[in-house]
């Protein structure tokens, strides 16, 4: 049973983070919408390209579970001053991973591109996309290794303000940037991505401003690391970040499958996975706060209420979207046309998005089971269950359907689809048999 107590804890950390991220997701698809304007070529070059992007990243992105599982572990310990060196760290580590990785994609992105999709004219757009994009990269490990921190010490307000701004600035660049509006040139797809590369670079100026101003008791830029500092967080953050790295490889394998089917497929693929991934923010957003829980219990050497932490927000969470689900399946036609008016895409989509309604709860649950095991340090278990369904299960069998059999874009949908569920088995059996929380902070 969950008391009022619980419930209580449990939404005061999840909301502000499931708000901040449905702001984002919600601008994101405000920026689909833009795009979806300029074409279905488009459309699917930003989709193509946004993936790329952010299999690129992915190992930066690693940096938010890192931080956030140190600063919980401090918390729980009753050391929140110390909090603080688990962001210093994670800034170092952004600064120097990012600027590696960016030196190593970015003279090969026409090359790599050409791996994902062989049609001349979204290449054409999704190249240069790429490339603008990267030049943000350093700043996206900052915000998130900032994103980490607020929600370690349990301070995700300072996390959603500052993501609502971002992207509102997002959007307004947007506008002036892809249409040319107010004395700009229109610079369509190449236009997105400035605008979100600009908006990055903001995000990491207000960051830092609320830590100077807002949180400056905590003297969060006031540390001198330690070499032991640094290995701590990036210890975390490598397997975090490759497990990033294979949602990123799966998703941008299965732009490649139906990239092989036809553009009204992966524009229809842009979409859907644009509404998927706001399915399942409140997901990510429970989760969140489900790690910081199990981490400041572990801090505290209560294994026992870490247990049940990730049940319980588990149980909050799919109770939620069960909800969302059910609406999103029984709207799917309306809401496909939101965002293009072409019918042959909205036919393609439709029965994808009804049954990812139906089916997005439990996917929700995996998500915050998969999160408890990164608040609880044990980020090995999740790369390892990533590896074993993208490249043992969805990878090879998607190629076969798409090599030998001419699938539908429905039945390469629910391939994808049911692989995320089974990763849900995987963490929720690991969890059930305490085989987690043994790793030292």
């Amino acid at each position: 049973m969950i008391t009022i107590s619980k419930l209580k804890k449990i939404f005061l950390l999840s909301l502000p983070i499931i708000g901040g991220m449905v702001s984002q997701n919600l601008l994101n698809l405000v920026d689909t919408a833009m795009v979806g304007q300029l074409g279905a070529t488009a459309l699917a070059a930003v989709g193509v390209g946004s993936f790329a992007v952010f299999m690129s990243q992915s190992m930066v992105l690693g940096l938010s579970s890192g931080v956030q599982a140190v600063a919980a572990r401090r918390v729980g310990e009753g050391r929140i001053e110390l909090a603080g060196i688990s962001l210093s760290s994670g800034m170092v580590i952004a600064v120097l991973l990012g600027s590696l990785l960016t030196a190593l994609i970015y003279p090969y992105v026409p090359v790599l591109f050409s791996y994902l999709n062989s049609d001349a004219g979204i290449a054409e757009l999704a190249v240069p996309y790429w490339r603008i994009r990267l030049l943000a990269m350093v700043f996206m490990g900052l915000n998130y290794a900032f994103r980490g921190y607020f929600n370690g010490i349990s301070q995700p307000k300072y996390y959603m303000m500052s993501l609502i701004a971002i992207h509102v600035i997002n959007v307004i660049l947007n506008y002036l940037f892809i249409y040319g509006h107010f004395g700009f040139p229109a610079m369509g797809t190449d236009g997105a991505a400035l605008a979100s590369a600009i908006a990055t670079v903001f995000g990491t100026v207000i960051y830092i401003s609320v830590g100077l101003f807002k949180l400056n008791h905590l003297n969060i830029f006031k540390f001198r690391l330690k070499v032991s500092d640094l290995t701590t967080v990036f210890k975390l953050t490598i397997p975090a970040g490759a497990q990033q790295l294979m949602i990123a490889v799966g998703v941008t394998s299965l732009f490649w499958m139906v990239g092989r089917l036809g553009v009204a497929e992966l524009a229809a693929l842009n979409i859907l996975i644009n509404i998927l991934m706001l399915c399942i923010l409140p997901g990510f957003g429970f989760g969140m706060a489900a790690a910081t829980l199990v981490g400041t219990s572990l801090g505290e050497k209560d294994m026992l209420s870490a247990k049940q932490w990730a049940y319980d927000v588990a149980k909050v969470g799919g109770v939620t979207t069960l909800i969302i689900g059910a609406l999103i399946s029984f709207f799917a036609a309306p809401i496909l046309t939101v965002f293009t008016t072409d019918t042959e895409t909205i036919d393609m989509a439709l029965r994808a998005l009804q049954m990812t309604g139906a089916l997005i709860f439990i996917d929700v649950m995996s998500v915050i089971m998969m999160n408890s095991l990164l608040g609880s340090g044990d980020v090995t278990i999740v790369l390892k269950t990533s590896l074993f369904f993208q490249w043992l299960v969805f990878f090879p069998l998607g190629c076969v359907l798409v090599f030998f059999f001419q699938p539908s874009f429905l039945l390469i949908w629910s391939v994808f689809m049911f692989s995320r569920l089974g990763q849900g088995a995987v963490y929720i059996n690991y969890w059930r048999k305490d085989k987690w929380g043994k790793a030292k902070i």
